[in-house]
């Protein structure tokens, strides 16, 4: 099994799952709520809190001692996406790491959203290093050990290219501080953009293209599954509706539209599970 911890502004989400062979099985989400100011912007501000919690969910046996992943949240992660000619991986990974120079020292990741003749599309991602030095010293001090680290706008990337391969598509995940939307056209990483002290309806009328489908989630379940915003959206010429999850993902938590949900089957797609099942 696999487990994923989304790290939120307010809470923590928990879930693990396993490739079958026509599909994916994921486990019940766990949902830690922390209290306001231990983690701001997907920053750990107060260490002797955010270790307790780990240590309080492992004693619990909510979270293994070994073959955690780590998702950071949106805000915590800065995105670019370029084109690139086909070439090694080592240089992919150099190309993404030229991408963040210039400020602050940066960890670096990339995915491939597209291939084709002339090259790849790649979706660039860039963390901190020092904020995720502060994830690691945390785990192990919690006695986790720590498989990888992932961003968030990464995951969400490969769960829509995965789900809805020919859609344009708005995914939207929404938590109690921002809104975070990203956009896709027939699988591939279009743009993406943070909204803070926006009303989702406002930034969804900024920001999603017309007659996309709009998928929300979120740590925030009330503003994600609102009636209201869901009506207001059919009026503006957009397809909102709640995430589903595909019938290739059996859950035992059918209902769940966290996070959480989506990054699993991120990484258990990065695992090595085909669109075809």
């Amino acid at each position: 099994m696999t487990t994923i911890l989304y790290c939120a502004d307010r809470e923590l989400q928990i879930v693990s799952g396993a490739p079958r062979r026509d599909g994916l099985f994921l486990s019940a989400a766990h949902r830690e709520a922390l209290p306001e100011g231990i983690i701001r912007d997907g920053k750990i501000l107060d260490e002797l809190e955010f270790k307790g919690t780990l240590l309080s969910l492992r004693e619990r046996r909510l979270l293994p001692r070994g073959g955690v992943e780590l998702v950071l949240s949106p805000a915590a992660v800065e995105t670019r996406r370029i084109s690139a000619p086909r070439m090694a991986e080592r240089k992919l990974r150099q190309l993404a790491k030229n991408e963040f120079l210039g400020g602050a020292e940066h960890i670096c990741d990339y995915a491939v959203l597209a291939r084709g003749s002339g090259g790849d599309v790649l979706l660039c991602g860039g963390v901190e290093t020092e904020l995720l030095d502060g994830y690691r010293e945390a785990f192990c001090a919690a006695g986790v050990s720590l498989r990888r680290a992932d961003g968030a706008p990464g995951a969400l990337a490969r769960f829509a290219q995965w789900c809805f391969p020919e859609e344009t598509l708005c995914l939207g995940v929404l938590e109690q501080e921002f809104c975070y939307l990203l956009q896709l056209r027939g699988g591939v990483f279009s743009s993406a953009k943070l909204y803070r002290g926006t009303e989702p309806r406002e930034a969804l009328r900024d920001f999603a293209e017309p007659e996309s489908r709009v998928l929300l989630c979120g740590a925030d379940e009330g503003r994600a599954c609102d009636a209201a915003l869901m009506e207001w959206g059919a009026g503006a010429g957009l397809r909102l509706s709640r995430l589903e999850l595909p019938a290739r993902v059996e859950s035992e938590n059918p209902e769940g539209r966290s996070p959480a949900l989506i990054c699993a089957i991120a990484a258990l797609i990065r695992e090595g599970v085909r669109r075809d099942g």
